[in-house]
This record gives C-alpha cells, structure tokens and sequence, in this order.
C-alpha cells in the first residue's frame, strides 16, 4: 500500500501514522522537512529524508523540497511540503514498470530516489557547465578577478553537497541494514540506485574540488597582476623623479639669475646669456647620462 501526503499538517500525519502503526517517535520525526536527507530505522520501519532538486531553481537550499519516504513490510507513505512534479514521475515509472511493483515499499523508494538523483545529475551538468566557463575566463587571456563568482558558485556548490553526499550515506547504510523485509528481498535490489548516489556525490565533491584549483589559480593570476602594476607604478614613478631632478639644474640656476643682483657673473659679458644657457644644457645633459647610465631612463 502506497499513501503520499502533499504539505500534510500534523493532525494528518498522526491519523495517517495511527492508521499504519508507525511509532509516535517516527511520527515526530517525520512532522516536518528536515536540513539535509536522513535515514532512520526503529524496529521494523524505515525513514529516509530526501532533497529533491527543484527543476530551473539555483543550486542553494532554496531550490530543494523535502521528501520522506516512511517504509514498512507492507506499506509506504511518502510526505512532501513543497509543490513538485517529481512524485507524479514515480507514479508514472511505479505503474510502468511491473518489476517495481513487485518489490513492494522498496520499489517505490528505489524509483524515487532514482528520480531524485536524475535531478542531481541535471544539476551538476548545469554546475560544471558554470565550472568551465569560469575556468576558461580564470585561465584566457584576461586580467578579470573572477573571485566573486567563484566563491558564489562554490557556496552553491557546498548547499549542493550538503544534500547529496548524505543521501549517498544513507542509502548506503540501508542496503547493509538487517531489516526482515528488505533482507527478503530478491537480490541486492538497492545496489543500482546506491552505485547512481554514489557517483553523483562523487561528480559534486570533484566539482568542489575544481573550484578550489580554479580559486588557487585565480588568486595567483590577480597577485601576479598586482605585482606587475605595481612594478608598473615603480618605474613610473622612478622616471618621474628623474625627469623632475633634470629640470630643478635650469631652474635652480634661472632662479639665482632671477635675484638680479648687480655684481653676479656674466652679466656685464657680451656673451653671458648664451654661456649662461650653454652651461645649462651641459649640465642637464651630463644628469640624464648618469642617470641612464643607472638605468634610471
């Protein structure tokens, strides 16, 4: 027997967890969404929390609904407080596919968390598509500091993580789980699904991964340009100042000349004035030598 509840309030959970028998315990737990998928197992019965990724949403916590998946020998209820499409799929695959139906409860949380996972691979195509892009501009021949939306798409990328590595975990412990039901069942039935969860946490902790390279290579290519600006500004000013000291020897002595005092030489010579400017231009020719001769110019 398969019930869902869409967005049930707690009068409806505790009636419809009455009616099965699930312990008060479970109920409890199962009375609202929880942070990130979770798995627990009390006598004979099973819960498994799950983030399902909303189609066209971003990659945050906001873009996943909660799903809980509460599993018994003979029946299971499936809960969510978000609208979603992704139950009218199952529906669709549980009545599709007869094998499903033969597996009972675990036929329908193998389909969900199928379809749960289809939608984390969807994502993180969508993830790693924005991954090299970022790369290719961290990487081109642009001087762009692409800090910022690396850090936004690897905080997306760590809410993503959050919802799928333990999903992973989860159904990891319950295929090793020695539940009478699921022991029953015909082969190692979640094998299929877990190899699908374990691959896709696998791709979001590689994408984490790549963008701490792609970080580390960004900061290195901002430093690097830093450096040459900086470089850039030295030498700048260094020229600055050379030019500057070159000019004070015409106005040091234009400003002495300009004192007009009467015994001052050259003055009364009849070629003074050109001397005056010859000795200037000597002087000023002799400081740019040495100076580029340093490597100053």
């Amino acid at each position: 027997m398969w019930i869902h509840l869409d967005q049930p309030d707690a009068a409806q959970i505790s009636e419809v967890a009455g009616h099965l028998k699930i312990p008060a315990e479970v109920a409890r737990v199962i009375s609202g969404p929880h942070q990130r998928p979770t798995l627990l197992m009390l006598d004979s019965i099973a819960v498994v929390g799950l983030k399902v990724s909303r189609p066209g949403g971003e990659s945050s916590s906001t873009a996943f609904d909660d799903v809980f998946i509460v599993l018994g020998h003979r029946f299971v209820l499936t809960m969510m407080w978000s609208p979603s499409t992704v139950m009218l799929e199952v529906e669709r695959r549980v009545k599709a596919e007869v094998e499903t139906v033969s597996l009972g409860s675990v036929g329908v949380l193998v389909t969900i968390a199928s379809c749960v996972i289809n939608g984390y691979e969807e994502r993180i195509s969508a993830i790693n598509s924005e991954v090299d892009v970022l790369e290719a501009h961290v990487f081109g021949s642009g001087d762009a500091d692409h800090s910022e939306q690396i850090y936004l798409l690897k905080r997306r990328t760590a809410e993503f993580r959050r919802s799928v590595v333990p999903l992973a975990r989860g159904l990891e412990r319950l295929a090793r789980t020695d539940l009478p039901w699921l022991l029953a069942m015909p082969g190692p039935v979640l094998q299929g699904v877990l190899a699908d969860a374990l691959s896709a946490s696998e791709d979001i902790e590689g994408l984490d991964l790549l963008l701490n390279d792609v970080l580390q290579a960004n900061v290195a290519r901002v430093t690097a340009g830093q450096n040459r600006t900086g470089l850039q500004q030295n030498e700048d000013t260094r020229k600055i100042s050379t030019w500057a000291a070159i000019a004070l020897i015409p106005t040091m002595v234009t400003g002495v000349y300009g004192m007009n005092f009467t015994n001052m030489p050259e003055l009364q010579w009849k070629y003074g004035y050109l001397l005056a400017l010859v000795a200037i231009v000597i002087l000023c020719l002799i400081v740019h030598r040495l100076f580029r001769r340093n490597d100053w110019l």
